[in-house]
């Protein structure tokens, strides 16, 4: 499973790094990449100033089954680059794919649910969370993209300390699909 997540921050970084280039040279009240996410975090409001998503599915390299990866940044000093990350991860193991519905975080039977939050400097990660309970739901999943919400709660693996998320909410595009 450490693999599962390892990707999610990877994209995630690669997610900020892309925002960021994009943040510095664009009007800040434009839409960086198409997508949207939104949640109450701790009873405060938390929104992303962009969104994406990718799809995998197949045999392709070590995947066997399908993935999708929800992934949203919050800008947080554009001259240094300091954000926060919120994203997701789903895995459905064998020839299964994902699809609407609701997921629960956690692992069940091969299958693979992971919410995810961190916070970064603007050079390295300062602070990670990741989901001890919840749930994911897709209301809508086409080829363009997808719909849902989500809430529940993540802890950071260090230091115990928890964060609660309700009310959250995302729209996104598929920006990647291998």
């Amino acid at each position: 499973m450490i693999c599962h997540i390892n990707l999610a921050k990877t994209f995630a970084v690669l997610l900020v790094m892309c925002l960021l280039e994009n943040f510095k040279t664009t009007d800040a009240h434009v839409d960086l990449v198409p997508g949207t996410m939104e949640a109450t975090i701790d009873g405060t409001s938390w929104k992303a100033n962009s969104g994406t998503a990718t799809k995998t599915s197949g045999g392709n390299n070590q995947v066997t089954g399908s993935a999708v990866i929800v992934s949203a940044a919050k800008i947080l000093d554009a001259t240094n680059g300091a954000n926060e990350t919120l994203s997701f991860t789903i895995f459905k193991d064998g020839n299964t794919e994902v699809t609407e519905g609701t997921y629960q975080m956690g692992v069940n039977s091969g299958n693979y649910t992971q919410m995810s939050f961190a916070t970064f400097d603007g050079v390295s990660e300062v602070t990670s969370f990741v989901s001890t309970e919840g749930t994911l739901t897709i209301t809508s999943y086409t080829n363009d993209g997808l719909k849902g919400e989500f809430n529940g709660t993540v802890t950071n693996l260090q230091s115990d300390e928890t964060k609660t998320l309700t009310k959250g909410s995302f729209n996104v595009e598929f920006g990647f699909i291998f």
